[in-house]
C-alpha cells in the first residue's frame, strides 16, 4: 500500500471536493452541502493519517458518492499526489 496522505494533503483534497473546514482547538470539521461530515484531529500538518482515519475518510468519500472505492484509494495515497503534481 502506498504511503498515506498527511493532514495538509487531506485538507487540499477535501477542499477540492467542495468541503468547507471549520477549525477548533483540537480538530477540524469538514462539512459538505450534501450532508457529508468528517472530523479530523488537528495534529501536526505533516503527520500521516492513521489507518483508521484513512478508512474513515475513504468510507465517507465513497458513501456520499464523491469517489469510487478505487478512486478513493488512489486519492488518499501519496504516490498519486506525487505523480499528479509532476
Amino acid at each position: 500500500m502506498a504511503e498515506t496522505l498527511n493532514y495538509n494533503e487531506l485538507s487540499t483534497l477535501l477542499n477540492e471536493l467542495g468541503f468547507v473546514a471549520k477549525h477548533s482547538n483540537e480538530a477540524t470539521v469538514y462539512r459538505h452541502g450534501n450532508g457529508a461530515l468528517l472530523l479530523v484531529p488537528d495534529d501536526a500538518p505533516n503527520t500521516p493519517l492513521t489507518p483508521a482515519q484513512r478508512r474513515n475518510v475513504q468510507d465517507t468519500l465513497v458513501r456520499y458518492g464523491f469517489l469510487t472505492p478505487l478512486q478513493a484509494e488512489a486519492q488518499l495515497s501519496r504516490t498519486h499526489t506525487a505523480s499528479t503534481a509532476a
